[in-house]
């Protein structure tokens, strides 16, 4: 702030000096004092409104809030996922039936969905083909990244070309925690970032 203050009255300094120059009468400096005082104190403003508005719009920009779709059954996998969004202030709602997709996308927006193979109802490539057929009327901004959380490889998660939803890959149920904080990490920075997720054979 101190920057600020002084940079206003050195730009106000510099414009009664400019206007004795062109006067070209010495005392005039005592004259115009007052206007050293109103170009300094206007600069001044202007700096402040300036340093404002940067700091409310960084402000804004840092407290982007994440929306996550958890799709699960299993109390154990959720527990594990729950804590590892909340270490990234990653906010989410969580879904133990597939059936409820595309009602959940209709109520809000999500950043990204984490989505199980085996739940009762549908499992998940069928619960993705579901909610997009029914939101085949409704208006999404950009397809959904969807990554799938499953004991199963790749090859059970065939799914045809989706309206909605962007199929990244399959993190394993099996791996570390220390990895899947690796990989929800990368997404939250490409979120951040505003970048397009790169779909990949296998996450994990």
């Amino acid at each position: 702030m101190g920057k600020v203050v002084s940079g206003g009255y050195v730009l106000g300094l510099i414009a009664t000096l400019l206007l004795v120059l062109v006067i070209g009468v010495p005392w005039v400096l005592i004259v115009l004092t007052p206007v050293t005082i109103v170009f300094g104190a206007l600069f001044y403003i202007l700096e402040l409104l300036a340093y404002g508005f940067s700091k409310i719009t960084g402000l804004t920009q840092r407290q982007r809030t994440v929306h996550a779709l958890l799709v699960d059954d299993d109390p154990s996998s959720l527990l594990i996922l729950e804590q590892i969004l909340k270490e990234n202030n990653i906010d989410f709602k969580v879904l133990n039936s597939g059936t409820q997709v595309s009602q959940a996308i209709k109520e809000e927006a999500y950043d990204f969905m984490i989505l199980d193979y085996d739940m009762p109802g549908l499992n998940g490539p069928l619960s993705l083909i579901n909610a997009d057929q029914r939101l085949k009327d409704y208006d999404v901004e950009k397809k959904i990244p969807v990554i799938g959380y499953s004991s199963y490889d790749q090859v059970r998660w065939s799914l045809p070309r989706l309206k909605h939803f962007q199929f990244l890959g399959v993190m394993s149920k099996g791996s570390p925690p220390s990895r899947l904080r690796k990989e929800l990490a990368r997404i939250y920075a490409e979120l951040e970032q505003g970048r397009k997720f790169r779909p990949e054979p296998a996450l994990i």
